[in-house]
């Protein structure tokens, strides 16, 4: 995983090639514009793709700034600039400096479910430190 995981970080850091269009920013569009926009993005050579990123459990966004203040860590945890993020999955952001945090797609489940399991999260890496 630990190695995965920095090959997209590599992939995506190496300047070689420009950032491709933010698609996740169409999952903050009205539900029914949405559905046809995934149509559409379907219909261009993207099924398989998209169904990769609906079938997932959660999304992982490495953010590449360092954030100190916790009015900006919660700005960045709710929408940071929307371009990295996938609104209809669960995200696990995490900044350049190791800070994280989660934006939790709460609709296939019940907001107490979803908060036990970041509580739970929390409270096992609480142990490791």
């Amino acid at each position: 995983l630990v190695a995965a995981v920095a090959e997209v970080w590599r992939r995506a850091t190496d300047g070689n090639a420009p950032p491709g269009p933010p698609v996740g920013v169409l999952t903050t569009m009205e539900r029914s514009a949405w559905a046809a926009s995934y149509e559409q993005l379907c219909e261009l050579g993207n099924r398989d793709v998209l169904q990769h990123i609906q079938s997932a459990l959660m999304v992982l966004c490495l953010d590449s700034i360092v954030v100190t203040d916790p009015t900006e860590m919660a700005r960045l945890l709710l929408h940071g600039t929307g371009t990295n993020r996938w609104f209809d999955r669960h995200n696990l952001i995490v900044t350049r400096n190791g800070e994280a945090g989660l934006n939790l797609e709460h609709s296939v489940g019940d907001g107490t479910t979803t908060l036990r399991v970041a509580d739970y999260m929390y409270r096992q890496d609480a142990r490791r430190t």
